[in-house]
């Protein structure tokens, strides 16, 4: 069952709560996937900057990519914590 409700009645407070597997309500705000989706458009717009028309790589990508193979494995910052970091800020 889904509860719509605007809890400071200004329009912007709307939150849709679940019931989980668990028996758990979950929350959640508009405002925050609305800042997903904004996160989501860049990049896609990126990727999409990344590809030419064609679906190829473009110049600008193909020279990131041979700068990028150019940079020592001793100076790479390990996936985890770039994934750690980008949980970290989300959750800010």
């Amino acid at each position: 069952m889904q509860d719509y409700i605007d809890p400071s009645g200004d329009g912007k407070g709307f939150y849709c709560e679940n019931d989980t597997q668990d028996g758990m309500r979950k929350k959640v705000d508009l405002e925050h996937i609305h800042k997903d989706i904004v996160l989501m458009k860049k990049d896609i717009a990126f990727i999409k900057d990344a590809l030419s028309d064609e679906g190829e790589l473009s110049d600008w990508a193909k020279r990131e990519l041979v700068l990028a193979s150019k940079v020592p494995d001793k100076d790479l910052i390990p996936l985890e914590v770039v994934e750690r970091e980008i949980k970290r800020k989300r959750r800010s």
